[in-house]
């Protein structure tokens, strides 16, 4: 596979090999070659550079973080007045995407503050957010509406990566691209 591996490090017993995936974590793989690595559970995705203690009873190892918002500017006037920017939909994680509805009352975008990629809705002033459901075990994104306002469509990378559609009433969003029974 397309592992993207990088940062191996041995552990103390000369067994096993501790790396990381790119935006998927730190890895162990016995050094024999003779097993699939296995995903260091406990551990969020946004880790990288594992060093083991002498002991091999330790590990210490980088947490990634990136924290971006949504921000808000009103155009300027013809006149040429300018305003200022201000965060208007944030968190401690990554928000990113948005997306105004084309009736201006909701907007749509994807974030990882709940700890995985999915898409979420508010009002146009940020307000009321809701968290649309995942379908798929894996990160959702790039929400688009659609013309009436009502739905949302967005693509998820589970086992594949498919475009999905939504109400934003309610519901389970469902997947147009694949194919039934395939």
């Amino acid at each position: 596979g397309n592992w993207k591996a990088s940062s191996p490090a041995w552990t103390m017993d000369g067994q096993s090999i501790v790396f990381s995936s790119l935006n998927n974590g730190l890895w162990r793989v016995d050094a024999s070659g003779r097993s699939s690595p296995q995903r260091l559970g406990t551990l969020s995705a946004n880790t990288a550079s594992a060093a083991i203690s002498r002991g091999g009873d330790r590990m210490a190892y980088a947490q990634r973080m990136v924290d971006s918002d949504i921000w808000r500017v009103e155009l300027p006037s013809p006149q040429g007045e300018s305003h200022s920017a201000h965060k208007f939909i944030s968190s401690t994680r990554q928000d990113a995407n948005p997306e105004f509805s084309p009736d201006g009352k909701k907007i749509a975008f994807g974030s990882d503050r709940s700890g995985d990629w999915a898409v979420w809705t508010c009002n146009a002033d940020g307000s009321h957010l809701r968290r649309l459901p995942s379908p798929v075990k894996g990160p959702c994104g790039q929400p688009q509406w659609s013309p009436d306002s009502r739905r949302v469509t967005f693509e998820c990378t589970g086992e594949s990566r498919d475009v999905y559609v939504a109400n934003v009433t309610g519901g389970l969003p469902r997947c147009l691209t694949s194919i039934p029974g395939g």
